[in-house]
């Protein structure tokens, strides 16, 4: 039996999954968010004193990187042609492979696979140092089940799944 499913890459869809594929990364983010509104906080109450301390300098700093990891994702998924957005699955009780509409092709065998993580928008299939992500958009229900039996039956416990 193989599993089929189709999905579009966009830059939510991006998104999604640069989130989801590592928790160092989401605390990374958070702690990021969290000492933007400290230092607007310091700046806003070094305003309020008349204090010849500023955080804008910092602030500034800090939303450039900002800006600049969320343009970098941007630049990527628009880069990116048509065809290379349009992807494929293509799942067996052998290999993963993810297809591209230009002709690109990426096939892991399951023996590869260390392990396979599903959140509400994808599953992340860790693959040693690498990683590959399945959008759930892109199965249908049917077949979203299979997947998840299949992963199931291929990596046992190392597949941590949400139904």
């Amino acid at each position: 039996m193989t599993i089929k499913g189709h999905y579009v890459l966009t830059y939510g869809g991006q998104l999604a999954a640069i989130w989801g594929q590592s928790r160092a990364f989401r605390v990374a983010a958070i702690m990021l968010a969290v000492a933007l509104v400290f230092m607007l906080v310091c700046e806003a109450l070094y305003l309020a004193f008349d204090s010849e301390e500023s955080m804008l300098e910092p602030i500034g700093y800090l939303s450039l990187v900002v800006l600049l990891w969320v343009g970098l994702i941007w630049h990527g998924v628009r880069r990116a042609s048509q065809q290379q957005r349009d992807v494929t699955y293509l799942i067996d009780d052998e290999r993963i492979v993810l297809r591209d509409a230009a002709g690109n092709e990426m096939s892991s065998p399951w023996r590869e696979v260390t392990a396979l993580e599903e959140s509400r928008y994808g599953f992340l299939i860790r693959l040693g140092g690498a990683a590959r992500w399945l959008a759930r958009a892109g199965f249908a229900p049917d077949a979203l089940a299979d997947f998840r039996a299949l992963a199931r039956a291929e990596l046992g416990d190392k597949a941590r799944l949400l139904a």
